[in-house]
């Protein structure tokens, strides 16, 4: 089994680096430096197995594999062929996935560590805390994003609401990873919403994701941020036209005063922002601006 399927390869490198060598000799280099790749090393100095990989006679191998091992491109060593910066490379990616991989087992630990902390918090009399349901992801529900409130507490311990962007960057890429999404797409993912959205509108679809315990977050943050409403960048006209479709469409508009005009100018508009109407909603859907 293939240890390595695929591995960088810098083609100008490759072209520039083989400038001496002929159409065969480049070929033969090729193919055996794909074989050290996908075997995460030194290759077996076998005439007859390599000759029958490239395609040629043993005699013609061993004048390909002189040539290779005079020109530096190939390393002859204890009955193996090895190249140097493939080796390089290799021990690089290597370092890079062990890297990964404690990252990965850090952020578990850490996840462990909070339900730890959230069943003894459950564990807590009852009459001092308020009434809520009991899920797998209840330690959720009340983190406060964009002016939903403030989370229900244990008596006598301070309140730590975080911010969207940090709500974003923490359970957010948490939600996603855990998942079985890489942390840095993850974190591509979330910074891209946030650029077409905005950072409450992505934070709220990230919490209502948790919420909701969907089986693909990924979908359906998607789904939350790009759903009715306008986006972060909307112009003014955008704005004012949505804000008289969520008026009429909620029924804040009264008999006494007709439909909602469609000139957010006109004469009703003053009496229309003096109800209320629907700025809370407006400014989720807007990325803020009203």
């Amino acid at each position: 089994m293939s240890k390595r399927p695929w591995y960088k390869r810098y083609g100008a490198d490759f072209v520039h680096g083989t400038l001496g060598l002929s159409l065969e000799e480049k070929g033969a280099y090729s193919l055996c430096l794909d074989l050290i790749y996908d075997r995460g090393g030194p290759i077996p100095d076998d005439p007859r197995w390599l000759a029958g990989v490239c395609g040629v006679s043993v005699r013609r191998w061993n004048s390909l594999r002189k040539s290779l091992i005079d020109t530096k491109k190939l390393v002859a060593h204890d009955g193996h062929l090895s190249n140097e910066r493939a080796e390089k490379e290799i021990e690089n990616a290597l370092k890079t996935s062990r890297k990964l991989a404690e990252n990965g087992a850090k952020g578990g630990k850490k996840r462990a560590e909070n339900d730890d902390v959230n069943k003894e918090n459950n564990d807590i009399d009852e009459a001092g805390l308020k009434h809520r349901a009991h899920k797998p992801e209840a330690r959720y529900q009340n983190i406060p994003v964009g002016g939903d409130g403030s989370p229900s507490e244990p008596e006598g311990k301070k309140p730590q609401p975080q911010t969207p962007s940090e709500f974003i960057w923490t359970e957010g890429v948490r939600l996603l990873c855990a998942k079985g999404e890489k942390e840095k797409p993850a974190r591509s993912f979330l910074g891209k919403q946030i650029k077409d959205h905005g950072e409450e509108v992505t934070a709220k679809a990230i919490r209502s994701a948790i919420q909701a315990g969907t089986g693909d977050p990924k979908s359906y943050i998607t789904k939350a941020c790009d759903g009715p409403g306008l986006k972060r960048h909307a112009t003014q006209e955008e704005i004012a036209s949505e804000r008289v479709r969520i008026f009429r469409e909620e029924n804040f508009w009264t008999a006494s005063y007709g439909d909602p005009p469609d000139d957010p100018a006109s004469e009703y508009h003053a009496e229309w922002k003096r109800q209320g109407g629907d700025r809370p909603k407006l400014r989720a859907i807007s990325g803020g601006r009203t």
